[in-house]
């Protein structure tokens, strides 16, 4: 966690929560943003979903390091509507809104300008949280 801090990293290669890792079945890949738009693209195609782009960022790895008669699932996780610009960029189109989403949208909507002050951010909090 210090180097994660100091350097915004960390590398696990090479000690034992490595090979735990490995040992369970966990990995890793790299996506980027045109991997994420072709992805969308695909899945869009092939099924008529619409996908968001972080789940679009694990099915591309996911489709990389999937092994022959071993099923890959890939869980979705978010609303590909919160990402329209991505969406409009891959398919050429906005994802629908859930109903939910609408209603969400249709809200009036309130906020406070505040410093960047932990402190005065948590008392905010606090004081409006019960």
């Amino acid at each position: 966690m210090h180097r994660l801090q100091a350097h915004g990293e960390f590398d696990l290669s090479g000690t034992a929560h490595w090979h735990g890792a490995d040992a369970c079945g966990f990995g890793s890949g790299r996506s980027t943003h045109a991997d994420r738009l072709a992805t969308i693209r695909s899945v869009y195609r092939a099924t008529g979903r619409i996908v968001d782009p972080h789940t679009a960022d694990g099915i591309k790895v996911g489709r990389e390091s999937c092994r022959p008669g071993v099923p890959m699932i890939c869980l979705e996780t978010a609303q590909a509507a919160k990402f329209s610009d991505t969406v409009v960029e891959a398919i050429g189109q906005a994802a629908p809104l859930t109903p939910q989403m609408k209603e969400m949208l249709a809200r009036p909507q309130r906020f406070e300008k505040m410093p960047p002050d932990v402190v005065r951010i948590r008392r905010y909090i606090e004081a409006r949280a019960g």
